[in-house]
């Protein structure tokens, strides 16, 4: 015998109302809503997506060539700096294509190439203003 017993408590059990409060979790589950597209835009190599939330993702492409310093302007303008930026060289020697960015503002967004590359498509998420 491992010395473990069980009991049961019989009788009225006192439940506080602000801390269990089931009808209205029930309301606030059945209130969300799942987020959905509410405006597009597509322009050859470029567009957005909005979110019902704000959220939005860009995107487009750009002749640049490699050590030079490039500024894309957002599609739309963003909420704040605290944005993602992902951008990809095109290269087309095979050689290493590497990109960075410089600085972030909420209507555009300053890279610089290294390595041979002729482009760069670039992609941008975050919430807009």
């Amino acid at each position: 015998s491992s010395g473990l017993k069980l009991y049961f408590y019989v009788g009225e059990t006192i439940q506080d109302a602000n801390v269990i409060n089931a009808a209205g979790v029930l309301t606030e589950v059945a209130s969300l809503k799942a987020h959905s597209i509410v405006e597009t835009y597509v322009n050859g190599t470029s567009g957005y997506r909005v979110w019902s939330d704000g959220y939005c993702e860009q995107w487009g492409y750009t002749n640049a060539s490699s050590g030079t310093d490039v500024s894309i302007s957002l599609l739309k303008t963003m909420k704040n700096i605290d944005y993602f930026v992902d951008i990809t060289p095109y290269s087309t020697s095979g050689n290493t294509a590497e990109t960075m960015y410089r600085k972030k503002t909420t209507v555009n967004v300053a890279i610089r190439g290294y390595g041979t590359f002729t482009g760069l498509s670039w992609m941008v998420t975050g919430y807009i203003a």
